[in-house]
This record gives C-alpha cells, structure tokens and sequence, in this order.
C-alpha cells in the first residue's frame, strides 16, 4: 500500500474521529452550564503569521512557541517562538534555528533572528567529522526553576548531509535567558553507558511539570502492522511511569505493551499475511 495513502486513512482519520467526541463534549458542558446559570470565559483565536520563508531552496519548519511570565509589556508574558530551517534537497536536513516574539499576545512579533547557539555543529563520528544539527525543538515554561527549557533532539548527518538509519541521537536541550534574551548553547542529555539509550531523543516533547518541579513523563509508541500492507495502527501511551526508572521510555514502557497487543488484533481481525511474505518489511 501506498505509505502516503495509510498514512492519510489511518493517522488522520483516527484524528479526524477523534477530535469529534471533545466538541460533543463541549456542547454537553455548555448545556450544564446553562442548566447551572455559569458562564464560560470569552476568547477569540485569530490565525496570524508572523513569519514567513520559502524560497525554493529552504523554508521555516518546527514553529513551537514557550511562554516566559512577566517578561512582557507591562508584566505581561512574553511569547517566544523557535523556527528550525529546513532545506528542500534532501530529507529532514536542519541546519539553523531561529527566533522571533511578541510582548503584547500576539499584537506585534519581532522579525525572526538567527540563534547561532541553537545552530548545527560538527562532530567526529566514527573517525569522520560530520554535521549535527538540533531538531524538534520545543520550549516550555519551568515553573520551579522559572526558565524556559526547551528540548529536541539531535540529527546526525553524513558529510554529505544525508540522513543514514544506523546514527547517534540524543535528547538536546536549551535554556532561554529572557533578560539577555538569549539561548544558551545546546547540550546533550547524559544517559550513562547502558546499549538501551544509545539512539534515543525528545522531539516534539510538551512537557509537563508537577508542582515541586519533577517531570512527568508520558511514555509512547506507534506501530502498524502488517507491515507488508498495514490495516492497523496501534498507539500506546503509558501515563507517568515511575520517573525513577529506566523503563519510563516509550521503547521499554510502551513498545512491549504494543508487542503484547499485535498478535490479539491479527486473531482477532482475521489478518492473513499476504503471499510470500517473509513477515519483515523491505
């Protein structure tokens, strides 16, 4: 099966039908709400954009935004948004970040700046200097310690700048100084020597933080099967495992519980491997 075309009937038709139930939801509430004599709070959302960039050789991706309180106009927040360059000549090639905000919700941004902290870097991997960039980065207040964290995770590139299977990745991470209105240089998570966290990352991560300032984790993992002609897509999401334990993961956490799963949903669909089939993808 086309990849596109299962990526399109599954993922996002199950998006599709799951995002029906919240606005049942909301309606139910706003009957109770009625019934109760609450009122709910007023807001508007606006669709606004305030960068833009594609030239046919590259264009803005990954546009995450964290919020700073108190360093805004007033003692209002500060909004600042991340935006990772991608160039169009390959496959998921990042080579700079850069960062624009607004003081005043949204009224007015600054024009987007390059991070040079949060820029790609050259590394020698395997006796081989190669570049390495920080990707899906995403910014989020921490209250405790009262910065902005953000956290991605690294690519790891040929010197081709070409994205191979077998590469290091690692969790990255950035704090934001909003007095200087600077990014510190991006580091990597030190995870100890264990062969478990040799490839491993936080792309893309909302985090949530409890509070006496601990992280919580919420651990995940998605697979398809078969994998020859997928008719089935599995997410498991596990809520909070122990922070203490290496098996907070998604690959340790959620991945077994998906591997537990696969064999009910094949027997119980009816699944049949197709002809010839070797049972692994090519």
């Amino acid at each position: 099966m086309n990849r596109r075309r299962f990526l399109a009937g599954s993922i996002v038709g199950g998006v599709s039908s799951s995002l029906l139930r919240p606005f049942d939801t909301l309606a139910d509430d706003r009957n109770k709400e009625a019934r109760s004599g609450t009122t709910s709070i007023d807001y508007q959302v606006s669709r606004l954009a305030p960068a833009r960039r594609f030239d046919g050789k590259e264009c803005f991706g990954h546009p995450r935004a964290g919020i700073v309180p108190g360093a805004g106009a007033n003692g209002g927040p500060r909004v600042v948004m991340t935006l990772n360059t991608v160039k169009l000549d390959g496959s998921d090639i990042f080579t700079a970040m850069h960062q624009l905000s607004t003081d005043d919700v949204g009224k007015t941004w600054t024009e987007p700046q390059l991070i040079p902290e949060l820029c790609y870097r050259t590394e020698s991997i395997d006796g081989e200097e190669r570049p390495v960039a920080c990707s899906d980065f995403w910014p989020t207040w921490h209250r405790k310690s009262r910065t902005l964290l953000g956290t991605g995770h690294t690519v790891a590139y040929t010197p081709q700048w070409k994205v191979v299977d077998k590469r290091p990745r690692h969790t990255a991470y950035s704090v934001y100084d909003a007095k200087e209105n600077k990014w510190t240089s991006w580091q990597k998570m030190l995870m100890g020597d264990d062969p478990r966290f040799a490839f491993f990352g936080a792309g893309s991560t909302q985090r949530y933080d409890l509070p006496d300032g601990t992280k919580a984790y919420y651990a995940s993992f998605v697979g398809f099967l078969p994998a020859e002609d997928p008719q089935v897509t599995i997410l498991v999401s596990i809520d909070q495992p122990r922070p203490d334990s290496n098996d907070r993961f998604g690959g340790t956490a959620a991945a077994p519980v998906f591997r537990e799963l696969a064999p009910t949903m094949i027997h119980e669909l009816g699944i049949e491997p197709p002809p010839g089939s070797t049972g692994c993808a090519e």
